[in-house]
C-alpha cells in the first residue's frame, strides 16, 4: 500500500508544480548566466515525434506503456526490493510530463 501511497503524491507534487510553472510562466535563474530554469513544451511524444498526431493516438499509446510497466511491478513485487520498486514507481510518475525544466 505505501508505494501506491508514494505513487499518488509524487504524481500530484508534479503536477501541481506544473500549475505553477504554467500560470506563471515560470522562467527561474539559480546562478546568473550558469543556470536557468526556463518552460519549455514538447508538442510532441519524444523529442518531439508525432508532432500534428491526434490526441488520440498519444492517449493510447501512453496507457499502453503505462499498463506493461504496471503490470511488471504488479508481476515482480514479491522479489523487488523497496528502492527499486520507489524508483519504478517514480519513473511512472514522471511518464507523462508535459512541461519540462532545462538549464541553459
Amino acid at each position: 500500500m505505501w508505494p501506491i501511497l508514494m505513487f499518488i503524491g509524487l504524481l500530484g507534487i508534479d503536477q501541481i508544480v506544473k500549475i505553477i510553472a504554467i500560470s506563471n510562466n515560470w522562467n527561474v535563474t539559480i546562478l546568473e548566466n550558469v543556470l536557468n530554469l526556463k518552460l519549455v513544451f514538447n508538442n510532441g511524444i519524444a523529442f518531439g515525434i508525432g508532432q500534428g498526431t491526434s490526441m488520440g493516438t498519444f492517449i493510447v499509446s501512453n496507457l499502453i506503456v503505462l499498463g506493461i510497466i504496471i503490470r511488471f511491478i504488479w508481476i515482480q513485487k514479491d522479489q523487488m526490493d523497496k528502492p527499486t520498486m520507489y524508483a519504478l514507481f517514480i519513473i511512472v510518475s514522471r511518464r507523462n510530463r508535459k512541461c519540462h525544466r532545462s538549464s541553459m
